[in-house]
């Protein structure tokens, strides 16, 4: 550190203000705002408008889904910073997700339809009720779940990447909860690859809904769902590249840490992780791995009116990487997180309730390969350092 601090410089120094003191931590962040608008002129959106989720595609360009209700939309900054699209579709306002296939399209919800988008092209994929969580798997296959009442659905779309019309979503699971928030596919081992995978699906309660290909009978459409019971609410979800599964709870801030043998009975060393307090874990709304097995974690709440990220390492046992405050910043800069993602350089791009900017921390994970669908498409690059 104070080495660190010994060549930082004086006030003749590129950065500005000059550090006074010697810092505790070097970690740096950016926040990126635009007053830019995008859309029609009765519906504009707000370039970065009440984002509610980010994802990394295989260039490291950041997607954010914007959540503003009629004017929210489809945003792009590149790899080397530069606001790149702005698209508003359908009745703009994503509910919950947007997601990125294995053929490079995004996909985002808004009102009761899905909608793929690539080089300025948009198809809208219709399906009647109104889309909460996306995901993609290797095949070329999309997943959305939807809440009817209080009954959560996951839907699948066949083929979905390269269908030249609008394919109808078919429902594989009624029972995914009633907080089918964040969902992903397993992958199939190398030599099954080819292979339908399972679907693991957050429900809002104690457990995580596993959705999985079956000729039995009872299947719905081919799909039989069983559940795995985590510690804590279950609304963050990610697994790791030996498909270990970790869950955040929303309601204790625990995170469960799975092993894929015996199907998801036996926890992994540490695991669950109930002492949320000590890293500055509060209401988790998400969770990624980076390239070396950390868990990354956004609070959307944590007693003192900023915000933060808290960071666990998993790779033998559950250690702690960050402080009992959280990696922390005021409001204005990262603010009551919605979802996370690490890039392929190791940034961590966070959204949060800020209701127009998105929070980059440079360099503070382990590169990961992105975007997650293609890894399982490729197999050996899945959740592997890139």
């Amino acid at each position: 550190m104070a080495t660190l601090f010994g060549l930082a410089g004086g006030v003749s120094g590129p950065y500005q203000p000059a550090l006074a003191t010697q810092p505790t931590d070097w970690t740096i962040g950016v926040s990126f705002t635009s007053s830019s608008t995008c859309g029609t002129a009765s519906t504009p959106g707000g370039f970065i408008n009440s984002p509610i989720d980010i994802n990394i595609d295989a260039e490291d360009n950041v997607w954010i889904a914007n959540s503003q209700t009629g004017s929210g939309n489809l945003s792009e900054i590149s790899s080397g910073g530069i606001p790149s699209t702005c698209v508003f579709l359908g009745s703009g306002g994503s509910q919950g997700g947007a997601t990125i296939d294995s053929a490079g399209n995004t996909w985002i919800g808004s009102g009761t339809s899905l909608y793929r988008y690539n080089n300025g092209n948009a198809l809208a994929f219709p399906t009647t009720v109104t889309p909460i969580g996306v995901t993609a798997d290797g095949l070329g296959n999309v997943y959305f779940t939807a809440v009817n009442g209080s009954v959560g659905s996951l839907y699948r779309i066949a083929n979905a990447a390269t269908a030249s019309a609008a394919v109808a979503p078919v429902i594989i699971s009624s029972n995914v909860g009633t907080h089918p928030v964040r969902l992903m596919p397993d992958l199939q081992r190398a030599s099954n690859i080819t292979v339908q995978g399972n679907i693991f699906v957050t429900t809002g309660t104690t457990s995580v809904a596993e959705v999985s290909p079956s000729t039995a009978n009872g299947n719905l459409n081919g799909f039989v769902t069983t559940t795995i019971p985590t510690t804590g609410n279950s609304y963050g979800l990610t697994l790791g590249p030996q498909n270990n599964l970790f869950v955040s709870a929303i309601d204790s801030g625990a995170i469960t840490g799975l092993t894929e043998s015996s199907g998801y009975t036996t926890s992994l060393s540490g695991f669950p992780f109930t002492t949320p307090g000590t890293l500055g874990i509060s209401t988790p709304t998400s969770i990624a791995v980076d390239g070396r097995l950390n868990i990354w974690i956004p609070n959307n709440t944590n007693g003192t009116g900023t915000g933060s990220v808290s960071e666990l390492g998993s790779a033998n046992t559950a250690l702690g990487l960050s402080p009992t405050t959280g990696f922390q910043k005021t409001s204005s800069y990262l603010s009551s997180g919605r979802a996370l993602a690490v890039d392929q350089a190791g940034n961590v791009w966070v959204a949060g309730d800020g209701t127009g900017f998105i929070t980059e921390i440079v360099g503070a994970g382990v590169p990961i390969f992105q975007p997650y669908s293609l890894g399982l498409k490729l197999g050996g690059r899945f959740q592997a350092i890139p």
